[in-house]
């Protein structure tokens, strides 16, 4: 398959200048970019907790994990069992079921992202450019200083997993290490830019020989991974306007990954469905987000820059609906889960809508303490980190 040529000149400058990007200030940069609206968008109150409509949810446990003090620390589940980090050097390994520490390592160094992990290797990285990487039993198994190799702060979270440690710096480059050993494998170089956003690049595996990540600049791309070459790259987006500023489209969050059908959204720019075998555009739509996306076989749910929540059909993009009762609430990026969508805030709440019909039914206060981190499911629970350290497993509410 050919390798897409990517949409930015060679002369950009290698140094990045970052853009430090909060959910409060993405409602400034966005005045020239529109986003698709239903015929009927409902902008009613959010419901009180005694409304009938209502569902509740009940916190199941709760896990002190140390002192996170970041946006970038997502946990991770693996074989019924969350991998979480802490701004303060703390990895813990936590049984989703019971709430249970299975083990904690504690590094001497303050972390930067949260860890990832297979089961069998768990990654994180450190502010100083350190990549530690322990055991099954939480040990410490080899550490690598890439520091050399990497420009700019690791803000995305390791990708374990088919034998490798794959790695980005919010540069954009994709690093490939060995998990055994740390032995550098490839590099997947990506152009620089002069103005990036200093969010979450995620990445996702597409099956045991390849990943499929977003880019700055608007690009996403399917890279195999025994060589670091592209499969495939193309745009989902172009950028707009005149200045630097205006022109910032990248992809952001992680694209999603359903049988053939991958999804992604930019900031100032657009939402977009590609088949992962080729990356032929299935559909695409205007769109600008600063968190990001979930997908199941049938929807697509995105949170857009103003937090309203659309939900679309993940195959021909037909708009079902948009939420905009959690509008300018600082939301996460959302998931879906038993007939539902839940997204959190900065003010510690955690919302639930019907993905029928996209009402808020379901909202809990969790402490006082901003979550920054998207909630993930295991098993019957919600699970959420947040930026003060706490890991919390809710009971999903039954419809």
């Amino acid at each position: 398959m050919s390798f897409i040529k990517t949409l930015f000149p060679k002369k950009h400058r290698a140094v990045y200048r970052t853009l430090l990007l909060s959910m409060g200030i993405a409602g400034l940069l966005t005045a020239c970019v529109s986003t698709q609206a239903p015929t009927n968008p409902k902008r009613t109150n959010i419901p009180s907790a005694d409304n009938a409509r209502m569902r509740s949810i009940e916190p199941a446990w709760k896990v002190e994990l140390g002192r996170s003090g970041g946006e970038f620390f997502q946990p991770i589940a693996v074989d019924g069992a969350i991998y979480a980090a802490t701004r303060d050097g703390n990895i813990t390994k936590v049984d989703a079921h019971q709430g249970r520490i299975i083990w904690q390592k504690k590094l001497s160094t303050p972390l930067s992202a949260g860890v990832g992990s297979d089961g069998q290797y768990t990654v994180a990285g450190s502010l100083n450019g350190i990549l530690y990487t322990l055991d099954e039993k939480g040990e410490l198994l080899w550490k690598a200083d890439i520091q050399d190799k990497i420009q700019g702060e690791l803000l995305t979270p390791p990708l374990v997993g088919n034998g490798y440690v794959l790695v980005r710096a919010i540069d954009g480059r994709i690093h490939a290490f060995d998990a055994q050993t740390g032995a550098p494998r490839w590099v997947f170089q990506h152009p620089a830019l002069p103005l990036i956003l200093h969010t979450h690049f995620g990445m996702r595996w597409a099956g045991p020989t390849a990943l499929i990540a977003g880019f700055p600049g608007g690009t996403i791309a399917a890279i195999s991974l025994q060589t670091g070459q592209a499969y495939w790259e193309t745009p989902v987006a172009w950028p707009q306007g005149f200045t630097e500023v205006e022109r910032i489209n990248d992809v952001v969050g992680t694209p999603s990954l359903i049988g053939r059908l991958t999804c992604a959204v930019t900031f100032q720019g657009r939402l977009a469905c590609f088949d992962a075998q080729n990356g032929e555009m299935i559909w695409d739509k205007p769109f600008s987000s600063a968190v990001g996306l979930d997908q199941s076989a049938e929807h697509l749910i995105v949170v857009d820059d103003q937090d309203d929540i659309a939900l679309y059909d993940a195959t021909q993009g037909q708009l079902h609906w948009k939420n905009t009762q959690l509008h300018h609430q600082h939301l996460t990026a959302p998931l879906i889960a038993a007939e539902q969508v839940f997204v959190a805030n900065q003010a510690g709440k955690l919302y639930g809508l019907s993905l029928a019909e996209g009402d808020v039914i379901t909202s809990l206060s969790i402490g006082r303490r901003a979550i920054s981190a998207q909630p993930i499911r295991v098993g019957d629970k919600i699970v959420i980190q947040t930026q003060g350290g706490e890991l919390y497993g809710l009971k999903l509410p039954s419809l």
